[in-house]
């Protein structure tokens, strides 16, 4: 939507009121504009969205003054119910407890990502889960992404062929191997949850986020803070999945013909905004663990240039569970 159009007062909440009804099933409205609109834009803008349930960040903004360039992304918000919303912050501020994710091993994912893979969720989490679903029955079934604790870390913009396969899977699980990541600087400590409402599931663009800490608790041989055996099998299974047999791994890794026939990348799935939800999740934060991360990158893009688009580093997040999906 061209900035002739949007400069004119009122038009812009006509422009939210089509955009409302059309976007609830996904889908994206750009309003771009060359030059800058003033504060009153800005304020009708906002007050159209809220009145019409829409979010609209700046994607881009560049220049200054006069000459400010900027681009919006319009989609549907979904949002939680205030009583759901304020029910769930209680459960997790009240009975979650501060826990510990032991990093398990790199791999190639299906869907063209990498991922790096913890050992498993301790206890307390999987009670933490339990103790969501009863306090909110109507949530939707837990997504198969979240059973498993892991860091999203990039996917592929290119298909990969199964030579291209084997490299990969030669730096994750040789260079970057599971004994490299056996030490206790990298285990990572989590004290608190974010409570984020987004609209690219990657979360390099986000509505909102709130933070939820978390108990303080010590990690003790003898507690909940220990990882069951079932969950250390779940995260083994999806492992040996991936490496077992790379020739018949590939199709899964590369994702569907149609998606690619119809120009859609792995990484577009994670980026492009469109689809907004509501997610519980943790962000990374242990320096060690992110010069790993920025070491594989590196690594990777030497021998496969141009193949993956990297999250952003304030992006990467480990899912606890997601609330409302598109």
């Amino acid at each position: 939507v061209a900035a002739d159009i949007i400069y004119s007062t009122g038009m812009i909440s006509l422009i939210c009121k089509t955009a409302s009804s059309s976007l609830k099933n996904g889908g994206i409205f750009i309003l771009a504009a060359s030059f800058d609109l003033g504060p009153d834009f800005a304020n009708e803008l906002e007050a159209a969205c809220s009145t019409t349930g829409l979010q609209a960040p700046v994607l881009v903004n560049y220049g200054s003054h006069e000459q400010n360039f900027k681009v919006w992304s319009m989609t549907y918000a979904k949002q939680m119910h205030s009583l759901e919303q304020g029910l769930l912050e209680q459960v997790c501020t009240i009975k979650s407890k501060s826990f510990h994710l032991w990093p398990r091993a790199f791999l190639p994912a299906w869907n063209g990502t990498i991922t790096l893979a913890f050992q498993g969720w301790p206890q307390q989490v999987l009670d933490l889960k339990q103790t969501i679903e009863e306090a909110l029955p109507g949530l939707p079934a837990e997504n198969p992404g979240s059973k498993w604790p892991k860091l999203t870390l990039g996917a592929s913009i290119l298909k990969l062929t199964l030579p291209e396969l084997e490299i990969l899977d030669s730096i994750l699980r040789h260079e970057f191997s599971p004994q490299l990541l056996n030490k206790a600087e990298l285990c990572w400590y989590i004290d608190s949850l974010w409570l984020t409402v987004y609209a690219s599931g990657s979360h390099e663009i986000i509505f909102s986020k709130k933070r939820l800490p978390m108990c303080s608790y010590q990690m003790n041989n003898s507690d909940d803070s220990i990882v069951p055996a079932s969950e250390i099998a779940r995260v083994k299974s999806i492992i040996d999945e991936s490496s077992m047999d790379l020739a018949a791994y590939l199709n899964a890794f590369n994702g569907t013909k149609t998606q690619w026939e119809a120009g859609e990348t792995n990484a577009d799935r994670y980026i492009q905004p469109g689809k907004p939800g509501v997610s519980l999740v943790t962000f990374l934060h242990s320096p060690p663990l992110l010069e790993i991360i920025r070491r594989l990158r590196y690594r990777t893009d030497c021998a496969l240039p141009g193949t993956f688009r990297w999250f952003h580093d304030e992006a990467l997040h480990c899912s606890i569970r997601a609330l409302i999906m598109s």
